[in-house]
């Protein structure tokens, strides 16, 4: 095997241990507003908001990849 052919070979190894991998990324956001003051606010003024958000990520290539069984859905 010369030097070009050894080069090639590990690029090759290189080229599937670093391949992409398809993924999703998914979620919730939730924003909340709620008054301050007993007077109707306008927006911006008198209100606190709240901002709430979680994400997941998921390898699609993954063989054995989480279910939502996998969760805690109900919360318990």
């Amino acid at each position: 095997m010369n030097i070009d052919q050894i080069t090639l070979s590990v690029l090759a190894d290189e080229a599937r241990e670093y391949a992409p991998r398809l993924f999703a990324l998914y979620g919730v956001y939730r924003e909340e507003f709620s008054p301050t003051t007993r007077t109707a606010p306008r927006l911006g003024h008198g209100v606190r908001r709240a901002r709430h958000g979680e994400a997941r990520l998921v390898w699609l290539t993954d063989p054995h990849p989480p279910t939502a069984d996998d969760y805690d859905l109900a919360g318990h």
